[in-house]
């Protein structure tokens, strides 16, 4: 399992420019940067993504509360790199939307798997007491 934050990535491209951006920085679990998103961090949300850390309406959907409370953190997190160390990208490689999508959908299968046991240990604890 990895985890991530956001950092400014220093990149160089083809034509020389240098460019700066906030990026989201994968790290191993010795906390080595590991690799980064290939594009920079957007301040975005969506009603799926929210659906887990809302308060929600009378039927549990997002409100636009909600969306500005997660835009809020996000721009935070975004904040917060500007504190820390610099992350060259020349010295790792880029990860593409494509891949970071991947390991999304790898981290929430892990978590899923990680509820089901959960929950099969708990029924288990149940049954035992049943006996």
């Amino acid at each position: 399992m990895s985890a991530w934050d956001h950092r400014i990535v220093k990149t160089v491209d083809d034509d020389g420019i240098v460019r700066y951006g906030i990026h989201e920085v994968h790290y191993d679990r010795e906390r080595r940067v590991t690799m980064y998103t290939s594009t920079p961090t957007q301040a975005c949300t969506n009603t799926w993504e929210l659906r887990g850390d809302c308060v929600g309406d009378a039927d549990g959907n997002p409100t636009d509360a909600d969306a500005v409370a997660s835009l809020r953190k996000q721009l935070q997190w975004m904040l917060e790199a500007l504190e820390k160390p610099m992350v060259p990208g020349a010295l790792i490689g880029a990860l593409s939307d494509e891949e970071d999508e991947e390991e999304d959908e790898e981290e929430e299968e892990e978590e899923k798997e990680k509820e089901l046991k959960e929950l099969e240990n708990k029924r288990a604890g149940e049954n035992k007491d049943h006996e």
